[in-house]
């Protein structure tokens, strides 16, 4: 049973009927179109993955590209809904300087991995695929930092509105950062990992779904906190803890044969749970 097969066309039908939806919606809010442009564009990437499992290579490169520019669709939505808080904001210079300085780096970023990607059709550079698999794990947790601002900076009382938006698209950038740590660790995608990741989308998509509904104009009514650097810093060590908890599976994995694989999982497991904690916690 090609279990890739079915959860990347799982994933693609769900992504092309939200998309489908939005179309109707949203046509006069710019977050409603930069939501439907990133449903699009995850569309996209969805049925690229198909052809992935499918085991056609000439849509390789496609889904590669379609998986940067998914990131960079998805930093674009998030950070402009920023925007929405800087008419209220008491200290809307220093706000306004953060989101474009944010948008402008995440973006940039992306840009250059994306650029990678393409060099590696026509040239054959030594690092390069290393180098494609660690730009994943940066931009994964580059969003998951993202998302933790929105959720950390996002007015309590309206967070009923938008819990599912960052349950669904948190969950997704924290798988990513699962795969793609695991595949930096041994140089190759896990199979299995990458066939699951299909699945997760699945159920990220009826979250943003929500989260679409109970939000007519995306406004989270954000306020400015002086805090903005400690969350990311926050996050970040989150982040490299992962890494550290990803390596002590990794010896634990090569030292201790079929014994070692079930210490890797607990040990990416327990560090995947602590990022969730991070994202979740009250400030």
């Amino acid at each position: 049973m090609n279990l890739g097969l079915y959860s990347y066309l799982g994933a693609s039908l769900a992504y092309g009927f939200l998309t489908f939806l939005l179309m109707f919606s949203w046509r006069e809010s710019l977050q409603g179109k930069l939501i439907f442009i990133s449903m699009f564009v995850s569309t996209c990437w969805a049925l690229a993955a198909v052809q992935i499992a499918l085991h056609n290579e000439f849509y390789l490169l496609p889904y590669r590209v379609f998986e940067i520019l998914r990131y960079i669709a998805w930093y674009v939505f998030l950070l402009k809904l920023f925007d929405m808080a800087l008419s209220g904001a008491e200290h809307n210079i220093s706000f306004q300087r953060f989101s474009r300085k944010a948008l402008f780096l995440s973006v940039g970023l992306a840009s250059l991995f994306l650029i990678n990607e393409l060099l590696a059709k026509v040239l054959s550079l030594p690092g390069q695929y290393v180098l494609g698999i660690a730009g994943n794990v940066i931009l994964s947790l580059l969003g998951l930092a993202i998302v933790e601002q929105l959720f950390r900076n996002s007015s309590v009382r309206y967070r009923w509105a938008t819990k599912y938006l960052f349950l669904g698209v948190g969950g997704i950038f924290v798988f990513d950062f699962y795969l793609y740590a695991d595949a930096l660790l041994f140089r190759s995608i896990n199979q299995n990992l990458w066939d699951a990741r299909g699945i997760v989308h699945i159920f990220a998509v009826p979250l943003l779904a929500i989260s679409s509904a109970r939000n007519e104009n995306w406004s989270l009514n954000i306020f400015v906190s002086r805090d903005i650097v400690l969350n990311t810093t926050v996050i970040l060590g989150g982040g490299i803890y992962l890494l550290a908890m990803a390596g002590a599976g990794y010896y634990l994995r090569e030292f201790s044969g079929d014994g070692g694989k079930i210490g890797q999982v607990m040990f990416l497991t327990l560090a995947v749970v602590l990022l969730f904690v991070v994202l979740t916690s009250s400030k």
